[in-house]
């Protein structure tokens, strides 16, 4: 309808600033939390063994993400919901640096793939999706893909994925698929990253 509009859009990508956002619902909040840990994931932190540096870094971002998204000077309950967000990662922080320290690192934050699908009556679909994240071992060359949940319920991904045994969920074996010709092979490991909360 405006090749303005659709030039800023999808090809510029840009956003509308919403400084009188009154309160950020949960997928505002999730995408929030996403955008800071995807500078994270392509950042010089990722593979850091420093929880405080690894909390620093997070911090900036959380600033730098919210000032793009919501303007320098937010609506107090946003100002709330941002602290809140700090909490999360600070913890998110610890966690990190653990997984370091037992030899994961972080090879692709944010990955764009596709690939091909043959179905079981012989057409061929194309998938896409966008991998939070997929991590490698250094020493048992093991791989990771990760979701991150921000979500207040804990559920495993098999819980979330089947349902009396049958599937219901295919997110995290598509990712699989996904993955596999960008390197991905051998012992695949499919989880979740989750950042609620409660934090205990």
């Amino acid at each position: 309808a405006s090749p303005y509009r659709f030039y800023l859009r999808h090809v510029l990508k840009l956003r509308t600033l919403d400084d009188d956002v009154e309160e950020l619902d949960a997928r505002d909040f999730g995408n929030l939390l996403h955008s800071v840990l995807k500078w994270f994931g392509r950042s010089e932190w990722k593979n850091s063994r420093d929880e405080n540096g690894i909390a620093r870094y997070l911090n900036q971002q959380l600033d730098l993400s919210a000032d793009l998204l919501y303007g320098g000077d937010p609506l107090f309950p946003v100002q709330i919901q941002i602290e809140q967000a700090r909490d999360r990662l600070k913890a998110f922080s610890r966690w990190q640096a653990l997984r370091a320290l037992d030899g994961w690192e972080i090879v692709y934050t944010e990955k764009a793939c596709e690939t091909t699908l043959t179905l079981e009556d012989g057409r061929v679909a194309m998938i896409h999706g966008q991998i939070d994240r997929i991590d490698r071992h250094r020493e048992s060359d093991t791989w990771a893909i990760l979701d991150y949940k921000t979500g207040e319920q804990r559920k495993p991904p098999r819980q979330v994925h089947l349902s009396r045994g049958e599937w219901v969920d295919l997110q995290l074996p598509l990712y699989r698929l996904l993955a596999a010709p960008h390197g991905v092979q051998g012992q695949v490991d499919l989880g979740y990253i989750s950042i609620p909360r409660d934090n205990d």
